[in-house]
């Protein structure tokens, strides 16, 4: 019996073993990262490679989530500006948190530091208090970034985690295959198709889900938030202090949405929102821009948004020129709105 044990327990190991390695293989590949449910790992880094490739000397260059991705236009601005080359290249990236932002900026510094402006979106959510202990390397952090960047984050524990998931890369994809398994198990592959910039420049996810009912956005503007100084605003202060040292203008913008979520969100969570960007200004000696759009080119959420925040193209345009405006870059006459924005408040 004990020999029998033995076999089966020696065959056992070795199946595990070999399912294991085959994980390993699987995980290594781009194929895995490109097909994973629900991650932003999907976005694959040479779609940034191209974006340096089409606009080689971009003179301004934007950080931030899909809400700052899809509200300014790389190749609005050109066309508005009557500009020979693209001057702005919109790096915002998909459920963004700022340290996202930190390691897409070191990944490419030498590029950007040729820039002259570096514009920043700041969105809310990325310094709440319910998150803002964890380490924020996410599994985009995870797929791409070299051993030194791993070296270089502080919390102790993240990194011995990180020096782990470079050399055993199914604990750096572990977040991909839970993904893979909850939708196995839920019978759901509705799994997205591989990113693509758009006719506007801006680097598009797969298709926005379209919710423009007025009570649906009032809806996700309900929500808890405390703000706190945590990982992601150490993230934040290292990104404007990179930038510094590159000498580069430094633009922050606040993540633009719908009237509708803004005035909610105002009114339900509007000290706390104060509270940050009071914080921010002290920190960094820079106010936060808010550009809202027109109401009289925007009168229904669908004339320029897909949902309570994401731009369409025609909600890009009517940004991108007002950016323009605020920033002192003259657009050509034809392409003014009569009825334009005062651009906010800093």
């Amino acid at each position: 019996m004990t020999s029998i044990f033995r076999i089966e327990y020696i065959r056992a190991t070795i199946i595990a073993g070999l399912i294991l390695a085959s994980v390993e293989v699987f995980v290594r590949t781009d194929f895995f990262y490109e097909l994973a449910p629900d991650s932003q790992a999907q976005e694959p880094i040479e779609i940034f490679d191209l974006g340096f490739t089409l606009i080689t000397n971009p003179e301004i260059i934007v950080l931030g989530n899909s809400l700052t991705r899809n509200s300014i236009s790389s190749f609005e601005t050109t066309r508005l500006a009557a500009a020979d080359n693209h001057f702005l290249l919109n790096l915002s990236q998909s459920a963004a948190e700022m340290s996202d932002q930190l390691w897409l900026y070191q990944r490419y510094r030498d590029k950007i530091r040729r820039a002259d402006t570096l514009i920043i979106g700041i969105d809310f959510r990325s310094f709440d208090k319910a998150t803002s202990d964890e380490t924020g390397t996410s599994s985009r952090f995870r797929r791409y970034a070299s051993i030194i960047q791993r070296l270089a984050v502080k919390d102790r524990s993240e990194k011995i985690s990180l020096l782990a998931g470079s050399i055993w890369k199914t604990w750096d994809g572990r977040q991909q295959i839970r993904g893979y398994i909850s939708d196995i198990l839920r019978l759901r592959f509705d799994w997205t198709s591989k990113p693509r910039m758009d006719e506007l420049g801006r680097f598009a996810v797969g298709q926005p889900i379209t919710t423009t009912d007025v009570d649906d956005i009032v809806a996700q503007a309900t929500t808890n938030y405390t703000f706190a100084k945590g990982v992601q605003f150490e993230a934040f202060t290292q990104l404007v202090g990179l930038a510094e040292e590159d000498s580069l203008k430094i633009i922050l913008l606040e993540t633009p949405a719908t009237d509708v979520y803004l005035d909610q969100l105002y009114l339900n969570i509007g000290d706390e929102i104060h509270r940050l960007y009071d914080a921010i200004e002290l920190e960094t000696g820079i106010g936060i821009i808010q550009i809202a759009l027109p109401e009289d080119d925007c009168p229904r959420v669908e004339d320029c948004f897909f949902d309570y925040g994401h731009m369409n193209a025609n909600g890009s345009k009517i940004y991108t020129r007002l950016l323009l405006e605020r920033l002192g870059i003259p657009s050509l006459p034809e392409n003014r709105s009569e009825n334009r924005s005062n651009g906010g408040n800093d």
